[in-house]
C-alpha cells in the first residue's frame, strides 16, 4: 500500500514540532520529537536502501522498500503518531493525534485522537474503523472532546483499545475506550459516551498525563503529572477500575498518588515530571521522568532522572533505591532526561532518553541505562554506568523517545540530526545494543541505523515507536510529507527493518550443538573473533603469602592494566584455534590454546613494594565441556573456569624496593597461572553471552 496526500493540507506554523526541552519547560507536552531548541540543521541526501534485507536496514518485502507513509485522517492535515503495537497475526495498530477542520471559511482547525490498523504487508485493515477504511478520526463521534491530543495508547485483555491524552483546557486527563474493531467507542464507559476525564493529583490545575500500564487484574493505571503542594507538578498516578468506572479508591489517597523531587530547593523550580509507568513481575510499580534542578532565581538550566517506585496498593516503596525514601534521582554528569523506561524479563529497569552537557547546549546525545530491579546500579550494563553516545551523522543532537526490549538486545528509537546546529531538520535513528550496553555491531551500521520513511528524503523524519514482530523490527514516526505555502504536512510513518537473526549454539536437549539448525562454525568464529584481542579479564585484586627470603610476607596484588569503566585487570589474547567439521560443544570439541602475555601485578611487603611482570604463559581449554540447556531456551549451564596453564617459555621479573623482590617473584608463580585462566575464562564466557548464545532458534523436539 501506498499512501496518498491531499495536496492542499497545509500544517500551521503554530502546530509545529517543539525542541524536547523547550516542551519540558512548558509541560504542555512533555515528550516532543525534536532535539533540544539550540539545535538545528540542513538536509542531507539519504543513502539508498539496500536492495536485499540485512539486520538493522529496511526490509524490502514490507510496505514500499520497507516504508510507509499512511493517510490517517479526515481532512489529512497534520497527523502525528505516538504509539504503535503488532497485535495478533502482525496486525500493525498505530495511534495519534491528528487534525481536523472545524469551520472551514476561516481555516479553524483542531485536533482529535485517530487511530489506524495495518495488516502486516502494511495495507489499510478492511474490517477495521468505521465502514471499514482502516482507520478513524475520533471527532466523527458525538460529544468527543475538542482539541484533544494522545500521549499514550494500549489494548486490553479483551482486544479494546485505550488511548489516554489530553483535552484542550488541560485540566484533565482524557480517555478513550475504542472497541476491538475500531468501529465505535465504548459505550460502556463514561455513562455511555465512550471516554472519562478525571484528575491525576489531589490539586487543581494543568495535568500533564503521559503513560498506561495495565495490571493482570485489568485495572489500569495512568500517570503524568499534576500539581503538588508545592506550586510545580509532582510524579501522578491514578489507578482506575477494570469497568473505567471511576478510580481505584484502595489505591493510594482515594485513588491517587503523588511523588515529589523538589530538587530546585526552596523557591527554586520543583516540577517533577512523570514520563513513564511500568509494572514489575511482583505488581510493583515504577515510575520515571525527569526532575527539574533550578534553583530560586534561575532560569532553567538544569534536569535530572527521576525514578520512584509504589507498591501495589499506591504507597512508596521505600525499599527502592538506597536513599530510604524511595526515590532515585541522578545526572549522569550533565543533565539528564528520561524520556521512557521499560522492565526487562529480570525486573531491570532500562531507561532512554536525552544527555546534555549543560543547557543550553549545542550537543544532545541519546542515553541508555539499565537499573536493578530494586534501583540499585547494574554491574552488567556498561560497567554500571549510563551509556552515553552520539546518534548516526554525529551532527551534535538526537535523543531517544522509546525502547524495545527482547531477551537478547535493547532497541531504542529517536531522532539524529542531519546536519550540524544551527539545522533543524532530522531523521529518525534506530540503535541495538547488547544486554551488557554495548552497541551491536551486526544491526545497521556498526549499531545504529538512520533515515525517513520516504525515498524522497522530505525533512523531519521523527522516531516515535518501535516494536518487534510482525518479522523484524516495526517503527513509527512522523514524516514531513510536503511543503506547501512554507507550511508542513506531517503524516504518521511506518517501517520493518530486518533483525539480527538469533543466534543459539546449545540445542534445548542432549547438550546438542546445532551448527547446520543455528549457526555455522565461520559465523561462530565471525561472532567470537579468530582472536579476542585487547579483551581485558577484570579480576579482582588477591592477597598471597611468599617467603622474601629472611620471612613470610603477605602480599596485596593488583593490576597496573586498565578495563573499561575503570575496573583492573590483565590483557588477554585468545587463540581460538581451528574447529574441527562437524565439532560440538557436547562432544568436547572445542578446544584450543590462547597466550595470556603482560601480566603485572604490584606487590607490597613488609620490606616495601615489588612489581612483578610475567609473559609467555600458554593456556589450554580442559578437555571437555558439556554445555546443557537450563531450562531458558539455549543458555548454556556449564561454568568456563576449567582451564589449564603450563610454564611454557613463561619469563617472570621482579623489582622494586624490597630487595628481595626477584627471589620472591617465584613464589607467584601459581597466582600468574591461576588469574590466566580466570582471564581466560571472563574473557571467553563475555562472547559466548554476548552476542553469541541469544535467542534459542534450535527445534524443541
Amino acid at each position: 500500500m501506498r499512501a496518498t496526500t491531499r495536496d492542499h493540507a497545509r500544517q500551521p506554523r503554530s502546530v509545529a514540532h517543539k525542541p524536547f526541552i523547550r516542551a519540558a519547560i512548558t509541560m504542555k507536552k512533555l515528550i516532543a520529537h525534536v532535539p533540544i531548541a539550540a539545535l538545528a540543521g540542513l538536509s542531507l541526501l539519504l543513502p539508498n536502501a539496500p536492495c536485499s534485507a540485512q539486520a538493522g536496514h529496511f526490509d524490502p518485502t514490507f510496505g514500499s522498500g520497507g516504508r510507509l507513509v499512511v493517510d490517517v485522517s479526515v481532512e489529512s492535515k497534520v497527523d502525528r503518531v505516538s504509539r504503535l503495537i503488532v497485535r495478533a497475526e502482525g496486525k500493525l495498530l498505530m495511534g495519534g493525534t491528528c487534525q481536523y477542520l472545524v469551520q472551514a471559511d476561516i481555516d479553524l482547525e483542531s485536533d482529535a485522537f485517530c487511530v489506524t490498523q495495518l495488516r502486516p504487508d502494511g495495507a489499510y485493515d478492511g474490517t477495521f474503523g468505521p465502514g471499514g477504511v482502516g482507520y478513524v478520526q475520533f471527532n466523527v463521534f458525538a460529544g468527543w472532546p475538542e482539541g484533544s491530543y494522545v500521549r499514550d495508547m494500549i489494548v486490553l485483555r479483551d482486544g479494546r483499545i485505550a488511548l489516554l491524552g489530553q483535552g484542550h483546557d488541560g485540566n484533565q486527563a482524557l480517555l478513550g475506550v475504542l472497541l476491538a474493531d475500531g468501529t465505535a467507542l465504548d459505550s460502556t464507559v463514561g455513562g455511555g459516551k465512550g471516554f472519562i476525564e478525571f484528575p491525576l493529583g489531589a490539586l487543581a490545575g494543568v495535568q500533564s498525563p503521559q503513560s498506561l500500564a495495565i495490571q493482570p487484574d485489568g485495572k489500569v493505571l495512568v500517570a503524568g503529572s499534576a500539581p503538588g503542594v508545592n506550586g510545580n507538578l509532582d510524579f501522578a498516578v491514578t489507578r482506575l477500575l477494570a469497568n473505567f468506572s471511576g478510580p481505584d479508591t484502595s489505591f493510594g489517597a482515594n485513588g491517587v498518588q503523588t511523588v515529589a523531587f523538589d530538587l530546585g530547593g526552596p523557591a527554586g523550580d520543583d516540577s517533577d515530571i512523570c514520563a513513564a509507568v511500568r509494572l514489575q513481575s511482583d505488581g510493583k510499580i515504577v515510575l520515571s521522568g525527569i526532575a527539574i534542578t533550578s534553583p530560586a532565581g534561575q532560569p532553567r538550566t538544569g534536569a535530572e532522572i527521576a525514578l520512584t517506585r509504589l507498591n501495589s496498593n499506591g504507597t512508596r516503596d521505600f525499599g527502592f533505591g538506597n536513599s530510604g525514601d524511595g526515590r532515585i534521582h541522578y545526572s549522569a554528569g550533565g543533565v539528564a532526561l528520561a524520556i521512557d523506561a521499560q522492565i526487562d524479563g529480570a525486573d531491570r529497569i532500562v531507561l532512554g532518553g536525552e544527555f546534555l552537557t549543560a543547557i543550553p547546549a549545542t550537543e544532545a546525545k541519546w542515553l541508555v541505562d539499565r537499573l536493578s530491579a530494586d534501583g540499585g546500579r547494574d554491574a552488567a550494563f556498561n560497567q554500571g554506568n549510563p551509556k552515553i553516545f552520539s546518534a548516526p551523522l554525529s551532527n551534535g543532537g538526537g535523543s531517544v523517545q522509546r525502547l524495545a526490549l527482547t531477551k537478547d538486545g535493547i532497541y531504542a528509537i529517536g531522532q539524529t540530526l542531519r546536519a550540524p546546529p544551527p539545522a533543524t531538520d532530522t531523521f529518525f535513528s534506530v540503535a541495538r545494543l547488547h544486554p551488557n550496553g554495548s552497541l551491536d555491531q551486526r544491526f545497521g551500521d556498526a549499531g545504529q541505523f538512520y533515515g525517513s520513511f520516504t525515498s524522497t528524503n522530505d525533512v523531519d523524519a521523527l522516531g516515535t515507536d518501535i516494536a518487534i514482530g510482525n518479522g523484524g523490527v516495526m517503527i513509527a514516526g512522523n514524516q514531513t510529507q510536503s511543503v506547501v505555502h512554507s507550511d508542513n504536512t506531517f503524516k504518521f510513518a511506518i517501517g520493518r527493518l530486518q533483525d539480527v537473526p538469533p543466534i543459539d549454539l546449545i540445542g534445548h536437549k542432549g547438550s546438542e550443538a546445532c551448527w547446520s539448525k543455528a549457526v555455522t562454525k565461520p559465523t561462530f568464529l565471525s561472532l567470537v573473533g579468530s582472536n579476542v584481542e585487547g579483551n581485558t579479564a577484570c579480576i579482582p585484586p588477591y592477597s598471597f603469602t611468599a617467603f622474601n627470603g629472611s620471612a613470610f610476607v603477605t602480599y596485596n596484588v593488583c593490576y597496573t592494566a586498565a578495563c573499561p569503566g575503570g575496573n583492573v585487570g590483565c590483557p588477554i589474547t585468545t587463540h581460538t584455534g581451528a574447529f574441527s567439521e562437524g565439532g560440538d560443544f557436547g562432544a568436547g570439541q572445542f578446544s584450543a590454546t590462547g597466550t595470556a602475555d603482560n601480566f603485572t601485578m604490584a606487590g607490597v611487603s613488609g620490606f616495601g613494594t615489588c612489581n612483578y611482570s610475567a609473559s609467555g604463559i600458554t593456556t589450554s581449554y580442559a578437555s571437555d565441556y558439556i554445555f546443557t540447556d537450563d531450562g531458558n531456551h539455549g543458555d548454556y549451564a556449564a561454568l568456563l573456569n576449567q582451564f589449564t596453564a603450563a610454564p611454557t617459555a613463561v619469563v617472570i621479573g621482579g623489582s622494586g624496593s624490597d630487595p628481595n623482590c626477584a627471589s620472591s617473584a617465584a613464589y607467584i608463580y601459581p597466582y600468574f597461572y591461576a588469574y590466566a585462566t580466570l582471564g581466560m575464562s571472563a574473557s571467553l564466557q563475555q562472547k559466548l553471552q554476548n552476542p553469541t548464545v541469544g535467542r534459542s532458534v534450535c527445534p524443541a523436539e
